[in-house]
């Protein structure tokens, strides 16, 4: 019977690229789990991390990071080369954040993975030609062969039980948090000098719904559009559409700033000014801005489909994602502030159930419970 700590390995492959939606939720985690003496932490990464995550990770970690550049390559080395390098760190239990675990499972060791959403069947149009394809193989073959499954919201755990006939004790739900519920007011001062503005964040491609969005909006009076103007905050992604030429055909180039990316201080000015933050996107796992949001006390805009009204609540407007009308009438009801003082008083009591530091502590007993189920081990 061996009594060291638990051998913990994670793949934070996901790390080695600009900030997006998982690979925030992987740091945030990350740095939480290192910090746990009775856990002895291996990461595993194809090339090297970005030394701003690396920075908040608890020097005790070991890392195994490979230098690997092609992204043919990084298919084959977690395919292949990450299990043999967890059978030789003699790993207890490997977690996968980001959908992926190796197609070959080492003898005694417990595999968990994170499933954020199943974009590939809900959504395969908003899917590129190269990433559709590699999901929709990967993702299931994942998925089957983990011990335990986490979701980040109901509506994926029930969309991947129904999928993948998955026992309802080998799986569960894991909140996201807000990486930004300890800023102070001093940190992200409201910039009162600017134009109300509704705030939109995330990857500019089609799965964002932008064009219907932008839409919508244009059929806000001119007085409405001046008195609150539309910013737009994120990378281009896949397909994005030629964003500039909507706007300019629909004559609302006076209103719309559009940021791109943009570093986690700046974004948490621009949450702490914006008036309400909108996501009528066409799926989503989770929707973090929307709690991002409303953790400055800004409430949200999202679709009626997926996670998206599980993290708004009652702390928002929901609307139809697929329709310009509904999402106009939408924003008139943001605009209205009899609607809008409602809905942030309901936000204290929507966002008091996602917490990171809550999240960790819910991963960390799963992975010590499949710990000791493991043969020998206590």
């Amino acid at each position: 019977m061996r009594l060291n700590k638990l051998r913990l390995g994670i793949d934070v492959r996901i790390l080695i690229k600009p900030e997006i939606g998982i690979s925030v939720y992987t740091l945030e985690l990350v740095s939480r789990i290192s910090k746990n003496q009775n856990l002895e932490l291996y990461l595993y990464s194809p090339s090297k991390i970005l030394d701003r995550y690396r920075s908040v990770i608890s020097n005790t970690v070991i890392f195994r990071e490979s230098k690997i550049k092609n992204i043919f390559l990084e298919q084959l080395w977690r395919t292949f080369n990450l299990a043999r390098l967890l059978k030789k760190d003699r790993i207890d239990v490997f977690w996968g954040p980001a959908h992926r675990l190796p197609f070959i499972k080492p003898k005694g060791i417990k595999y968990v993975l994170t499933v954020h959403d199943l974009v590939y069947k809900y959504a395969p149009n908003t899917m590129s030609k190269l990433s559709y394809p590699i999901e929709r193989f990967m993702l299931p073959k994942s998925i089957l062969k983990a011990d335990y499954v986490v979701t980040d919201s109901i509506a994926t755990k029930l969309s991947v039980e129904s999928e993948f006939n998955i026992s309802k004790d080998t799986i569960s739900v894991i909140y996201l948090g807000s990486r930004y519920k300890n800023y102070t007011r001093s940190i992200v001062e409201v910039n009162r000098e600017i134009n109300k503005y509704f705030l939109f964040v995330g990857t500019m491609g089609p799965r964002k719904n932008l064009p219907l969005l932008l839409r919508a909006y244009a059929k806000l009076s001119t007085a409405q559009k001046e008195n609150c103007h539309l910013h737009i905050v994120g990378a281009k992604g896949w397909g994005r559409d030629n964003l500039e030429k909507i706007i300019e055909n629909l004559g609302i180039s006076e209103y719309i700033k559009i940021h791109g990316y943009v570093d986690n201080l700046t974004l948490a000015k621009l949450y702490a000014s914006c008036y309400a933050v909108l996501m009528p996107s066409i799926y989503e796992g989770f929707g973090l801005p929307l709690l991002e949001g409303m953790t400055f006390g800004k409430p949200g805009l999202c679709g009626d489909n997926s996670s998206m009204p599980e993290i708004v609540g009652n702390a928002g407007v929901i609307v139809k994602h697929d329709s310009i009308d509904s999402v106009y009438e939408g924003l008139i009801k943001l605009l209205d502030r009899k609607n809008y003082d409602l809905f942030q008083e309901n936000i204290p009591n929507q966002i008091r159930n996602f917490d990171w530091d809550i999240s960790a502590k819910k991963l960390e007993k799963i992975f010590i419970e499949l710990y000791g189920e493991c043969s020998g081990k206590s």
